[in-house]
């Protein structure tokens, strides 16, 4: 069912309403719109990092989601120029080695680290059947590959938790 309103920009008048304040999902069309306020917001030369820093433990680094979901699990991506754990894995080897504090030991664990984005993971209105389906994935600010079980696949299943699918990938990247 369609649901909309149309405002003029500069004046607020109500120029078209249909259920306009009726919640509903959104449906694809939302990204077009999130798309056009981040390029607006943030420029069309903005990346979404993902970082490694060192934890507070011995033998510890943090894995940092920034909300790339263009990160992918091993050294291919559908994403072209796209990071992947491969890479982040052997920059964060690199730096550990090169860190006189560090240098010589292993990292023995990896904390994980979504709070980028606060809030629900998964709106209550949308159907869970749509994750199952593999038309969307959760709202995290850490998962690779889409969080799809199939990275080249338009529509493959999701997983139940994307962050955790996103560490086991680094810790494998790691090795």
């Amino acid at each position: 069912t369609f649901h909309g309103s149309v405002r003029n920009a500069a004046t607020g008048e109500l120029l078209f309403d249909r259920a306009g304040s009726t919640p509903a999902r959104t449906a694809s069309v939302m990204k077009v719109l999130s798309s056009a306020a981040a390029l607006a917001v943030l420029g069309p030369d903005h990346r979404v990092p993902t970082t490694v820093v060192k934890g507070t433990e011995p033998g510890q680094v943090v894995l940092v989601g920034g909300g790339d979901i263009t990160l992918a699990s091993n050294g291919s991506n559908v994403y072209e120029g796209a990071a992947s754990m491969q890479d982040l894995a052997a920059q964060t080897t690199a730096a550990w080695e090169a860190d006189p504090s560090t240098a010589g030991t292993p990292i023995t664990s990896i904390v994980l680290d979504a709070s980028v984005f606060s809030g629900d993971r998964w709106q209550p209105s949308w159907l869970r059947k749509e994750q199952v389906d593999g038309y969307s994935s959760e709202v995290t600010g850490l998962q690779v590959d889409g969080d799809r079980a199939e990275p080249g696949a338009n529509v493959s299943a999701r997983s139940d938790n994307a962050v955790l699918r996103a560490g086991q990938a680094f810790a494998l990247a790691l090795g």
